[in-house]
Formats: structure tokens, C-alpha cells, sequence
């Protein structure tokens, strides 16, 4: 299981109220279809999520994209995207981000990454790992290499 799926779910378990629901796409507002089907043409949506954040509801379209990655389309109910996430290959992430964990994390192992461009157009990645002694960490990198956050044991 991924690291941020468990930090995730402890959280939806420690916070009831701000648990997703999954919908059928007909149960999803029309504007907010409109944009994951235009942000995402071709993803093929096993899976569509609500939720409430800020106060606002959030569409959650989970699936796979043409070349078979994973990927998520955020999208407020009016409407407005939020983030758009992607499987992304260690291969292809950028130089910077590389170099930056490994100057944090001496023999890390990217178990996951994923791309994501938020609504102001920044591009973030978001990387599952395990560090040299065993800890299960999630760090997000800006594409510039700044380490914007670590989660789990490293954290500390």
C-alpha cells in the first residue's frame, strides 16, 4: 500500500465528515463533467469520488489515460479544475527533483510518483519512497527542487 494512500485513510478514519462518496457520473454536475472530460480526453474513469474541502465539493475522477497511466481529474462542482495528478515513471522526472531527494535521502527508493499540475499551473511531484533504513516516507518536490513537504517517519 502506498504511503500516502494509509496517511489518507487514517485521516478519513480520524475525520468521518471529510470521507469521499463515491458517485455514478450521472450524480456529478454538469459543469464539473464538462471539465474532467476536456482536462482529460481519453481517460477511461473507473472511479468518481465527492468530497468536501474548504467548504467546497470536489469531484475526484479516477482512471486511466490513453497510454495507461493513472490519473486524476480534481474539479470543484462549478466547474473550476483543482488539480489534475499523474502516474509518472521515475525516468521522467525531472533532474532537479531527483537531486533533491537524494541530497535529503541518502539511498532512496521511489516506490511511486506522480505529477501534478495544480490550478496556478505549478507542477508538483509527488513521490512514494523507502530511505536507506526502512521508513516509508511521501515527499513533495516543486519542479525547481524545493522540497515542499515530507510525510511519515522521515518527517520528524
Amino acid at each position: 500500500m502506498h504511503v500516502r494512500t494509509t496517511l489518507i485513510a487514517l485521516m478519513m478514519t480520524a475525520s468521518p465528515a471529510m470521507a469521499g462518496k463515491e458517485v455514478a457520473m450521472e450524480e456529478v454536475p454538469t459543469a464539473a463533467r464538462e471539465t474532467a472530460i476536456n482536462t482529460a480526453p481519453g481517460l477511461d474513469v473507473d472511479r468518481i469520488e465527492v468530497e468536501e474541502e474548504s467548504g467546497r465539493l470536489v469531484y475526484e475522477f479516477e482512471g486511466r489515460g490513453p497510454g495507461g497511466g493513472r490519473i486524476e481529474v480534481d474539479v470543484y462542482a462549478d466547474g473550476e479544475l483543482e488539480e489534475v495528478e499523474m502516474e509518472t515513471a521515475e525516468a521522467s522526472l525531472p533532474a532537479d527533483v531527483l537531486a533533491a531527494i537524494e541530497k535529503r535521502f541518502e539511498a532512496f527508493r521511489i516506490t511511486y510518483a506522480e505529477t501534478s499540475v495544480r490550478s496556478n499551473g505549478r507542477f508538483v511531484y509527488e513521490i512514494e519512497g523507502v530511505t536507506a533504513d526502512g521508513a516509508e516516507i511521501a515527499i513533495d518536490v516543486a519542479e525547481t527542487g524545493e522540497v515542499l513537504a515530507i510525510e511519515g517517519a522521515a518527517s520528524s
